[in-house]
């Protein structure tokens, strides 16, 4: 773990501050990670189950799609010190093609979950949300506030930010979803 952390250092100094629990649970969780890798390979399903709470749980710490590629490298390096003199020309292929294919996923997962309504609760910044969900048409900006898709699961943003404490944020919801409005052909609520 700590060769990950190192090398995370040297190639994206700029995330590092993600990383803010101790360093012997990033430690575990880093190897965790290179489980999922191996999941990957063997049995696609469960990395893509798995993908679905992990991509969930990186928006939420303000990951973005940019985050994986300088991630990967830390990655092959730490694993690639770890390997040592085993570390050969075919094994570092394989994990580089491996890491390509993970990446993809990975990146566009976190694309598509990090929009402007989820980068507003993530920060917890009401003025942001009250921009994102200012351009929604009328008659949908009720399931604006109500339902956010994060790698194909459906989440409530006022269930969210009540469970994570952003309370200022979940009060300007309900306050918006009370609001009555109205266009030419009907009132919505």
């Amino acid at each position: 773990g700590d060769a990950f952390f190192t090398e995370l250092g040297r190639q994206a100094p700029h995330v590092v501050h993600l990383f803010q629990r101790p360093k012997k649970l990033q430690a575990y969780m880093w190897m965790q990670a290179v489980e999922l890798l191996v999941v990957f390979t063997e049995v696609p399903e469960k990395f893509f189950e798995a993908l679905q709470s992990l991509t969930i749980r990186h928006v939420k710490y303000g990951v973005k799609g940019e985050y994986v590629k300088p991630f990967g490298k830390a990655i092959l390096s730490g694993l690639e010190e770890l390997a040592g003199p085993r570390w050969t020309p075919p094994v570092v292929t394989a994990w580089k093609n491996l890491w390509s294919r993970v990446s993809t996923c990975v990146g566009r997962s976190l694309n598509v979950g990090t929009n402007l309504i989820t980068v507003a609760l993530v920060n917890g910044d009401v003025e942001r949300f009250r921009e994102a969900i200012e351009c929604a048409p009328r008659r949908d900006r009720m399931s604006w506030v109500t339902r956010v898709e994060v790698y194909g699961a459906i989440m409530s943003p006022l269930y969210w930010a009540i469970r994570d404490g952003k309370f200022a944020i979940a009060q300007f919801m309900i306050q918006d979803l009370l609001a009555l409005r109205a266009d030419r052909d009907a009132y919505y609520y």
